[in-house]
């Protein structure tokens, strides 16, 4: 059987093109030599495995082609090429897209123009009526995590019916496999009243409210907008005041503004770890919560460092397979970053201010300092990302010898279940480790 040799190429523009046809792996066709780009600030750091280079060193590779990424400056960046680089003409070619990548941005702005307007004729007649749930509270000493977290809201895009936003819980749980399980999401609520901490625009608010029938629920976050998005997103469900409050808080309040034993349950999803002061707010989940030692009082998700984000996405991938991400950091900066500093830059956008990770044993220590009896620790459930780098990499890695070994002991330890989930000493070892707590 005849062997069959891909050509050799270099990819030439990391931009909007690029990323739109290794998502239609274009490039799967081909052997890629390099990716070039002449953006100075982008250069030497690291895509899809391969380093960027400059256009003056396209000439040091091997190839048959070159494919230019970018349709808008295809022109452009081949005069560029032949002219000051001395590249063949005929070598040189654009890289085909199935989807333009102008015309999918274009159609994209169209729809959120018109959503918006949808948006806006709705939130009139919800001001008009009343039915919203009324936003008290206020942050009066803001810090830098507060700062962030306004201007970063989670999903920020606001619904414009009812549907869209139940199907989009529907469609989070299959973004977080196990997410749902873990932190028993389906539990019946009927005769409790809940606080979600951190609740951002509303996506467990909606459900345990919709799903869970909770008596009454009350939803705190330190970020406007959001909760601005939650109110919105209740008012859609026809969920009013009776049903629901919408608090703001400060970052750095000492309390949570709530009475002693008045609260049946929290759900706490991935809000801890972006505090200041963790240890004080379990604290205070303790103190709000009524003392029935027959049920489940709280359902907390923080970072597990214990996991494949940790030891392989920010250990690894991060440093030598792709570290485009921090372009913006530049390169010096970049070189220096530990393996900590990678992960909080990884989990919830580059400039987030803190995004700490914490052993199973680590965060159990935690809550029974602050008065918690029982705790069960149901594993760390993966996103659809962390699945594929798990199953792609883990190998590799553990076979580079950049790889600090404290990591390479960890992946050798994992495993994979039935179900194809990565396993660490029994558990699932995603990055949302689920903490079920009882008084």
């Amino acid at each position: 059987m005849k062997e069959y040799n891909k050509e050799q190429i270099i990819i030439f523009g990391t931009g909007g093109g690029y990323r739109n046809a290794l998502l239609n792996g274009f490039f799967e066709q081909y052997d890629v030599a390099a990716v070039a780009d002449s953006n100075s600030r982008l250069q030497g750091f690291i895509t899809a495995g391969h380093c960027i280079i400059a256009p003056d060193q396209i000439n040091d590779y091997n190839y048959n082609y070159i494919y230019i990424t970018s349709e808008k400056y295809y022109q452009e960046i081949q005069h560029q090429l032949v002219d000051h680089y001395k590249i063949d003409r005929k070598k040189i070619r654009l890289a085909e897209q199935r989807t333009s990548y102008r015309d999918s941005e274009k159609e994209k702005k169209e729809l959120q123009c018109l959503r918006n307007a949808i948006i806006e004729v709705r939130l009139d007649n919800f001001k008009k009526n009343g039915v919203m749930v009324e936003i008290a509270g206020s942050m009066t000493n803001g810090n830098e995590i507060s700062s962030y977290w306004n201007a970063h809201t989670v999903h920020d895009n606001w619904f414009v019916s009812a549907q869209e936003s139940y199907e989009y819980c529907l469609e989070r749980f299959n973004m977080y496999p196990k997410f749902r399980e873990f932190a028993q999401m389906d539990r019946s609520h009927e005769e409790d009243v809940i606080l979600d901490y951190g609740c951002g625009p509303g996506n467990d608010l909606t459900w345990l409210k919709l799903n869970g029938k909770a008596k009454h629920i009350i939803g705190m976050d330190v970020s406007r907008a959001a909760l601005e998005n939650a109110q919105f997103r209740l008012a859609l469900h026809h969920i009013n005041n009776s049903d629901a409050e919408l608090v703001q808080i400060g970052e750095t309040e000492d309390k949570i503004p709530l009475e002693d034993n008045s609260i049946d349950f929290i759900n706490c999803q991935g809000v801890l770890m972006h505090t200041s002061n963790p240890p004080k707010i379990v604290k205070e989940f303790y103190r709000v919560i009524k003392k029935q030692s027959d049920k489940p009082c709280a359902s907390i998700m923080v970072y597990n460092k214990d996991s494949i984000w940790y030891h392989l996405y920010a250990a690894y991938y991060l440093r030598y397979v792709d570290n485009m991400i921090f372009a913006d950091f530049g390169m010096d900066k970049t070189s220096k970053m530990s393996v900590d500093d990678i992960f909080v830059c990884s989990t919830d956008g580059i400039r987030c201010p803190k995004a700490a990770c914490w052993t199973e044993e680590e965060f159990i220590g935690i809550l029974k300092n602050a008065g918690f009896s029982r705790i069960e620790y149901q594993g760390g459930y993966p996103d659809n990302m962390e699945l594929g780098i798990a199953k792609k990499y883990i190998y590799q890695a553990i076979e580079d010898c950049r790889l600090e070994e404290v990591h390479k002991e960890f992946l050798r330890n994992v495993s994979f279940n039935e179900e194809g989930y990565p396993v660490y000493n029994g558990k699932l070892c995603g990055v949302g480790g689920v903490y079920i707590c009882y008084v």
